[in-house]
């Protein structure tokens, strides 16, 4: 299968796409200028993450400690005709080295996972149009980029791994009624490869970082302000034959739809809501012949800079073969930060969410969050453990694009938790701890 192609390849074709058919001299040749002043005079965009990771997992000898950078620098053409480009360059880097820790490239298997592996690679490369006179702003773009498909329970860009994961392929998105309030989106992408949070020349398992498909994702999002929004989708995701059974089994066609948003109550008391249902089966590579079902609700109050949640939500579940699998997800941003519900268990999830944020109107920027979790086998009701996270992230109002934060887990299984998860919770107790900052620009 052919590769993505690059900003430079695909930003010249499309721009002499545009060029207009006369061959007066004068116009070609204010046409060169305006493509160099395109190409020449973009935005530079760019991000420096520094994160220290401890990981204390039960059941293996040695703690986890890793020290990585994220650099990222990324260059945005201005629009020529309605056609841009975007190229953007990643690098991670271990500053104590890789030793400390397990990052799916080393040998370290007595120390726990961070899946942040030293690499250098090009992260995004695209090119898009968009119709400079068309009202709906419709918008086409190819190439390698990062893509989100509604709250990210799907698909996203895992941004939270210092390696973001991004895919390969195009697509269509418009917006075609957008008038007192309310506005509809539509879009549609079709994904050939998807570049996950470890390198795409993976050692250790080549299977593990790059990965043939055939896949389509299709939305729709209608917004109602003051109300909220419904989200409708769709993903069809068809893995490449040839790789493992537990690669071709994660295929799977997922309906659902999501309805979510604030209602003011009163000036200062606003009401916050979810429900989500959506459908899974066996699609395409998979051999399994299977169906479940994934459905979360959530209510919550905020006022006074508190927000207090309630949340649920199941992952359907009877075997490693029957179970809702959500393989392109941000997974860290569902089911507690310690990360042990990555995979669904094999007898699914049941998961309890108590929630209580804090906005203090004394120092802008700063957020705290507490999050308390139980979990339940959803197809035997055992109990599995609970978890509690905490957070304190700082937005320097006086120096935009800046951010400090520091964050915890503590998940705490039952004896059985391996039993009954058949996943990577079989360690019953697991803290992590993270310190970190990261600038934008």
């Amino acid at each position: 299968m052919t590769r993505s192609p690059s900003l430079f390849t695909i930003v010249p074709l499309l721009a002499a796409m545009a060029l207009p058919a006369s061959g007066q001299a004068a116009t070609f040749s204010d046409e060169l200028s305006d493509l160099r002043e395109a190409i020449s005079f973009g935005k530079v965009s760019g991000t420096a993450r520094y994160r220290y990771e401890n990981v204390d997992q039960s059941n293996l000898t040695n703690e986890a400690n890793a020290s990585t950078l994220r650099l990222a620098l990324g260059y945005e053409s201005k629009s020529y005709h309605g056609f841009s480009g975007f190229l953007q360059f990643e690098g991670v880097f271990a500053l104590n080295g890789d030793d400390h820790y397990r990052s799916g490239e080393n040998s370290r298997t007595t120390f726990p996972l961070v899946a942040d592996t030293p690499t250098v690679e090009m992260n995004q490369s695209y090119g898009q149009y968009i119709c400079p006179k068309d009202p709906w702003k419709t918008t086409v773009r190819w190439g390698r980029q990062e893509l989100t498909l509604g709250n990210q329970r799907f698909v996203g860009p895992v941004a939270w791994r210092q390696d973001t994961q991004t895919v390969d392929g195009g697509g269509v998105t418009t917006t075609p009624y957008n008038s007192d309030g309310k506005s509809l989106m539509l879009g549609y992408n079709y994904i050939y490869r998807v570049n996950r949070i470890f390198p795409d020349d993976s050692v250790t398992n080549p299977f593990q970082g790059r990965l043939d498909m055939e896949t389509h994702a299709g939305q729709a999002l209608v917004k109602v302000d003051g109300i909220g929004q419904l989200h409708v989708y769709g993903l069809f995701l068809d893995y490449a034959d040839g790789y493992a059974a537990a690669v071709t089994n994660n295929s799977s066609a997922t309906l659902g739809a999501r309805l979510s948003g604030t209602v003011k109550a009163t000036d200062d008391v606003s009401v916050l809501y979810g429900l989500e249902y959506a459908d899974q089966s066996d699609y395409g590579s998979n051999t399994n012949d299977y169906s479940a079902a994934y459905y979360q609700a959530e209510l919550g109050v905020a006022a006074l800079g508190f927000t207090a949640r309630y949340g649920y939500n199941v992952l359907e579940g009877e075997s490693a073969t029957e179970k809702f699998t959500t393989p392109l997800a941000t997974g860290h941003a569902f089911n507690g930060w310690a990360d042990q519900f990555l995979a669904t268990p094999n007898n699914g999830l049941e998961a309890h969410l108590l929630s209580l944020s804090y906005v203090p109107p004394m120092l802008k920027g700063l957020t705290l969050t507490v999050n308390y979790y139980i979990f339940n086998a959803e197809n035997t009701s055992d109990h599995i453990g609970d978890e509690l996270d905490l957070l304190a992230e700082y937005k320097v109002a006086s120096f935009p694009g800046l951010l400090v934060g520091v964050k915890y887990a503590d998940f705490d299984g039952d004896e059985f938790a391996g039993n009954v998860v058949g996943t990577t919770a079989a360690a019953e107790e697991l803290t992590k701890f993270w310190l970190y900052t990261q600038y934008v620009f």
